[in-house]
């Protein structure tokens, strides 16, 4: 969702089509795999080989792109070839001016500060909330709902995912939730949890 936020605010910026490469999803197994279009009211294009060629030219083939985003093959990269170096807001995108291929996470609100009212309406549910849901909604709607997300899933089942990302302790949740109950009035708090790579399970906490 923030990659998508952040490319559809460049692409506005520059007056410029979105497209959204999607390969690495061919074989995911983690998780439900690339949904946006079919959860949300995003406007997706999805990019196709073709496209990755004209973009990329001999740089768009698969095993050759996933070697280039290593920081050691940086010189190598074409100029529209971006790689986010670091997990804060990058000021560089402000000057990107060209067609652009972007690789990174880029989860800052800044990068689409600008444009939060589209966004907000693209990440609208394309589907009915289901009763269950819906009466969650409604109890959101009457407190100072505050969403805690617990994710397990494949940080605890995939080795490899688990080696990158760890595990927060149930120190870190409650040092985080008497953070927000000294800053939130009569805080309420709505659990997320994610207990497998496909299920969701939500519950509310007084």
């Amino acid at each position: 969702m923030f990659q998508y936020a952040a490319g559809r605010a460049l692409s506005l910026a520059r007056q410029q089509p979105l497209l959204l490469d999607t390969s690495d999803f061919a074989d995911y197994q983690l998780h439900q795999g690339f949904e946006l279009q079919r959860v949300f009211n995003c406007p997706v294009v999805v990019a196709h080989a073709k496209d990755m060629k004209n973009m990329l030219g001999w740089q768009s083939n698969t095993k050759i792109r996933r070697r280039l985003i290593s920081p050691r093959w940086s010189a190598l990269r074409y100029r529209h070839f971006i790689v986010e170096s670091h997990f804060q807001y990058w000021e560089g995108i402000q000057h990107i001016s060209h067609s652009a291929y972007l690789v990174g996470y880029w989860q800052s609100e800044r990068y689409f500060q600008a444009i939060s009212d589209i966004i907000r309406a693209d990440f609208t549910f394309k589907l009915p909330l289901n009763t269950k849901n819906a009466e969650l909604a409604e109890q959101i709607s009457q407190v100072n709902a505050v969403s805690l997300h617990i994710r397990r899933g494949d940080y605890v089942q995939n080795p490899v995912t688990n080696a990158v990302h760890g595990l927060c302790s149930l120190d870190y949740y409650q040092a985080a939730i008497q953070v927000l109950a000294k800053s939130v009035e009569q805080p309420h708090f709505f659990e997320l949890r994610q207990v497998n790579p496909s299920v969701l399970r939500s519950c509310t906490d007084g």
